[in-house]
């Protein structure tokens, strides 16, 4: 339990180290509070969320078909996937699910955010302050836009009946809820505002998305869901943290230059074509 306490704190370090190097080089205009218009937001960033499809173009369209096709096929063997990871159950591993990896798509998460919140306050790093707030949000949204599908489909976790089922779909009910996974939905809405933010620090997105999909895997593990909840509930937390960032992140920012007759400033805007 030290040693996952402490590998816990050297990540929230590791973060806050990474964001106060970034402060110095790279001094973003976008700043957020926590004010009446940040939470005033969260309203505007759920209205944002379910309409961004309305402003899909083929890109994602192709990727949503993707995502799509990829879950109905996967569907066909949910029952195979869950006997064989039950199978391979043990004590250690599931120590492991427990301790290490269910606990950061809950309490682990916020103390990664509370931590660099704090490094940002104690150090007036905005983008710090920033980061964590985006990162609050996203995880709260992800957590809560993902109670639509587990209500409309209903579906029976693989732990809920005598007989494994992954076919059971209720629809319109609020007993069963499998049909997305809600650990994984914000572990990767999270994990999403991270790399968008640190997309120079290639180790922070991969450490990000592997956390978040070890959270996955965790939930598949200790048999509270299935292998395409874990699947859409990805990509439900990719797409909300994605929106989220987007909409309060205009990816403005202002870069010192050096010459020879003392110390520019370079603005960066980013163009989409």
């Amino acid at each position: 339990m030290r040693i996952l306490l402490l590998m816990t704190f050297a990540i929230c370090v590791r973060v806050c180290c990474t964001a106060q190097y970034q402060s110095d080089t790279t001094a973003s205009i976008v700043k957020i509070a926590p004010n009446k218009e940040y939470f005033k937001s969260y309203a505007y960033d759920i209205r944002d969320a379910f309409l961004t499809i309305s402003r899909w173009r083929e890109k994602e369209w192709t990727a949503a078909g993707c995502i799509l096709g990829t879950s109905l096929v996967l569907w066909q063997f949910d029952d195979e996937i869950q006997k064989e990871v039950q199978k391979m159950r043990n004590i250690d591993g599931d120590n492991i699910s427990k301790w290490a990896l269910e606990p950061w798509g809950g309490i682990y998460a916020a103390s990664l955010t509370a931590c660099v919140y704090l490094h940002g306050i104690w150090q007036n790093n905005d983008r710090n302050k920033r980061v964590a707030m985006l990162g609050v949000k996203s995880f709260l949204l992800a957590g809560l836009i993902v109670r639509i599908p587990k209500a409309l489909f209903a579906r029976h976790r693989p732990n809920a009946d005598a007989s494994v089922n992954p076919r059971c779909w209720d629809f319109l009910s609020l007993e069963h809820a499998s049909f997305a996974s809600g650990h994984t939905t914000s572990s990767f809405a999270l994990a999403t505002i991270f790399a968008l933010e640190y997309q120079d620090k290639k180790w922070v997105s991969i450490l990000s998305y592997t956390m978040a999909g070890l959270v996955g895997l965790s939930r598949i593990y200790d048999n509270k869901h299935w292998a395409t909840d874990v699947l859409v509930g990805a990509a439900l937390g990719i797409s909300v943290g994605r929106t989220i960032y987007r909409h309060n992140n205009w990816g403005i920012s202002l870069m010192p230059v050096p010459s020879k007759t003392g110390l520019g400033v370079s603005l960066r805007i980013p163009i989409k074509k």
